[in-house]
């Protein structure tokens, strides 16, 4: 698709942005095979034929909500639950997307509060989903956090060694290996 010069700016825009969307929603799905039902854990989430469909519909609902640095809760939230969808649907981009939304919508703000609940399930869900996605081979999840967080990650047993200088040492030690033990059932899932 070409477009001239011609095309006020705003117009050349939104015909850009157009033209992502319906790029994105023709391209093969990212998501790999998923295993075979008789070889996948019963810790698995059940497959999701939509997961390409809804990654897509979640970078359209980022990108309409997005405006410069901050996207509205509206929009997040939506985002959110179409991430997901592709993510429990074996979407390892998903995955990896999910997984680092979440976690930077929490930590950019400020550390870990410890006895909150929903601050709680929140980096335990994010940091399972890059833990996720890194075990897949993603490889911006195999460098999107600390070495020695994603170690501790990628094994739920692991004793966790952060870096005394590192702002990822305020995450507790609970939440990451809570957060190992999810990635791990669900290995072999997809």
């Amino acid at each position: 698709m070409v477009f001239t010069l011609s095309l006020r700016p705003r117009l050349a825009a939104a015909a850009l942005l157009v033209a992502a969307v319906v790029a994105c929603g023709t391209s093969k799905p990212s998501a790999v095979e998923p295993a075979p039902a008789a070889a996948r854990p019963a810790s698995c989430p059940p497959l999701n034929p939509v997961a390409a469909q809804a990654r897509v519909e979640a970078e359209r609902l980022w990108a309409e909500g997005h405006n410069g640095e901050l996207v509205s809760t509206k929009a997040f939230d939506a985002a959110i639950a179409q991430w997901r969808v592709a993510a429990l649907g074996g979407d390892v981009d998903a995955q990896y997307t999910l997984g680092i939304r979440l976690f930077s919508a929490r930590f950019q703000e400020s550390s870990p509060v410890v006895d909150d609940e929903e601050e709680h399930a929140v980096y335990v869900e994010a940091l399972s989903w890059i833990a996720v996605a890194a075990q897949r081979g993603k490889p911006r999840a195999t460098t999107s956090l600390s070495p020695w967080l994603l170690q501790a990650l990628s094994d739920p047993k692991a004793e966790v060694k952060p870096d005394a200088d590192d702002p990822l040492a305020s995450i507790p030690t609970a939440w990451i290996h809570e957060a190992a033990e999810r990635a791990a059932s669900l290995r072999g899932c997809w």
